[in-house]
């Protein structure tokens, strides 16, 4: 049946009632957008867990090397990813601003016309941003000696990369198909494609890294090879969503693909520049920290790994609040309702926050635990590593908290398309504070490889006060679109 945009259950609070009751429903219309994408966004996370823990296996040196290949692609995977990140708010205004936005059969033709040029020009960008990427990342070993990472794990690292990158165009065009059906209310296919490609995944590591069923053993190369034909997968099943499912076809953002509509493709790329720019900050200064890390030894990398992991996992679930923050300001913002837009984005904060908190205290009094899900504790060859990954697991408890709220500020204030102060917010926080704190930390400050992770805490929260801050302000000036 289409979906309508209800008051309170689909679309925004009214602000008419109790505050406590308006929080009560729009924290529930939350949850209920926000839990796919949570485990859409957990499951794409678990191929990378399960990919460390498999070749974890192969020990230390391989480990090591997939952890500088993975922060090296990341650097510039990441950052293009965050151009997409535009298409659920304009699509969700775009929603918000018609009663019926989501519904089918009684939208404005203009509304389904706004729509369609918007998931197609996500994928224009998907396409065409993919390529640069692929250029760069071929010179991936040349970049990793420049850095002064060692040859063996430069070289492996660099064949990862290499075996992942026919698979770009198409893991971006999912991404941005992911996000209009996010802003279209309907993120629950992405959540059984993402399920399919972490079976997909784990069986093919099982076969080609090791060797089973006749395979050659890989190794590292079986990983990346299992990665991107698990990607295509992935495409190919979101493809055909978008063909058959009614709500989907509606739109017809497959139809008349190079009919493109350039000024769309622009707006997507004026909102989604600075959140490009934005992550590529964050994501810089993590893949920074892996090279300031790397000069301890593969033992700190492996450790590195493990814990970045870890805290990776865990900031999936903000994350996924923070896309559904997103669409629900956006459609607050869609229809020109400020107190709708305040309630959504301090519900997102505060689910962020409560998650972030809870996962902290984990971290802090079960890192042996953790350690152990990854390497074996007992084998002395892995002692160091392990001893690494512990002490970072202790800083990372620190900053859990700091992490989600500037993740679930920053997608609410996406959907007010407000990108640019947050950009200037991250570069200021990761690189005049974040950076400088982990250097002078690890090295004139004597703390070694945990002072890295010590400094990136600093960086989060200083982010993580200015993006509450920011939305905030502008949300109590009223602000409905950027």
């Amino acid at each position: 049946m289409p979906a309508t945009l209800e008051p309170a259950a689909e679309g925004i609070p009214p602000a008419h009632g109790s505050v406590s009751a308006a929080y009560r429903r729009e924290a529930k219309a939350m949850l209920r957008l926000s839990a796919p994408i949570m485990a859409t966004q957990m499951l794409w996370m678990a191929v990378g867990i399960a990919d460390v823990i498999m070749i974890g296996t192969l020990g230390a040196v391989p480990l090591a090397a997939v952890a500088l290949g993975s922060a090296l692609f990341y650097f510039f995977f990441v950052p293009a990813m965050g151009f997409l990140q535009a298409v659920s708010p304009i699509a969700a205004q775009a929603i918000g601003a018609d009663g019926n936005g989501l519904n089918r059969e009684l939208r404005k033709a203009a509304t389904t016309d706004d729509l369609r040029d918007t998931c197609r020009s996500g994928l224009w960008v998907a396409v065409l941003g993919a390529l640069p990427i692929i250029v760069i990342v071929l010179f991936s070993e040349t970049i990793l000696l420049s850095l002064g990472q060692d040859r063996v794990l430069a070289e492996q690292g660099a064949l990862y990369n290499y075996l992942r990158l026919p698979a770009l165009p198409f893991v971006f065009m999912l991404i941005a198909m992911r996000g209009f059906a996010a802003a279209m209310d309907r993120p629950r296919p992405a959540l059984a494609i993402a399920f399919v490609m972490f079976c997909v995944n784990v069986f093919l590591n099982w076969v080609l890294i090791f060797g089973h069923l006749g395979a050659p053993a890989m190794g590292i190369a079986g990983a990346a090879i299992a990665s991107a034909i698990a990607d295509f997968i992935g495409f190919a099943l979101m493809a055909l969503v978008f063909r058959f499912d009614a709500d989907f076809h509606a739109v017809h953002a497959m139809h008349h693909f190079f009919h493109v509509n350039w000024k769309r493709v622009r707006e997507v790329c004026r909102v989604g520049w600075p959140i490009a720019v934005s992550m590529s900050f964050e994501v810089g200064v993590f893949s920074a920290a892996v090279a300031l890390i790397g000069l301890f030894g593969a033992d700190a990398v492996a450790g590195h790994q493990i814990a970045i992991n870890v805290a990776s996992a865990t900031f999936m679930v903000p994350m996924g609040i923070a896309s559904a923050a997103a669409v629900r300001v956006g459609y607050a913002a869609g229809a020109r309702d400020p107190h709708g837009m305040r309630i959504a984005g301090h519900a997102a904060i505060a689910m962020s926050a409560a998650f972030m908190l809870a996962m902290g205290l984990v971290m802090w009094f079960a890192p042996g635990v953790i350690v152990a899900i990854y390497v074996d504790p007992d084998d002395p060859v892995n002692a160091a590593a392990g001893a690494f990954a512990a002490s970072f697991l202790a800083v990372a408890a620190l900053f859990q908290l700091f992490d989600g709220l500037q993740v679930s500020a920053a997608g609410a204030l996406r959907g007010l398309k407000d990108t640019r102060v947050p950009m200037l917010i991250a570069g200021a926080a990761y690189w005049l504070i974040a950076f400088p704190a982990a250097a002078a930390l690890a090295f004139p400050g004597g703390l070694g490889a945990v002072g890295v992770w010590y400094g990136l805490a600093l960086g989060l929260a200083i982010a993580a006060v200015l993006m509450v801050w920011r939305f905030e302000l502008l949300t109590r000036r009223g602000v409905a679109a950027g």
